[in-house]
């Protein structure tokens, strides 16, 4: 069986044919995977010489996991409705906002959801 989840398909008893097509793409997906670690710790400069910090986008636990194993130099945006969706009850923003200095004082930026209200530490 394939699954297919970012075309929306999935193949019960695929042929020959669709078999070797997603051989093809899973080795295509290892190589480029190797490619982009073998990036992970290389300086973020520019080619006229401007550095950048690369943040990561997190909405769980495991995206804040991921990002600290490429060296994120921070979190771009915390996806704070992620959080308020597992709850059972609505969480006051006082519970949710700390959460955001535990990731090694690198810089962060919050959403709650409206986009009045972005916090940046």
């Amino acid at each position: 069986m394939i699954v297919d989840a970012l075309a929306g398909r999935a193949f019960i008893n695929p042929q020959a044919e669709i078999l070797r097509k997603y051989d093809q793409l899973d080795s295509n997906l290892q190589v480029h995977q190797g490619v982009l670690k073998s990036l992970i710790g290389l300086p973020t400069v520019t080619r006229d010489g401007v550095e950048i910090k690369l943040c990561a986008n997190i909405g769980q636990t495991a995206d804040a996991l991921a990002a600290a194993n490429v060296k994120a130099d921070g979190v771009g945006l915390y996806r704070t409705e992620f959080v308020f969706l597992v709850q059972d009850h609505f969480p006051l923003g006082r519970r949710v906002v700390p959460v955001l200095p535990r990731h090694g004082g690198a810089p962060a930026t919050g959403a709650n959801g409206d986009p009045r209200s972005r916090c940046r530490q």
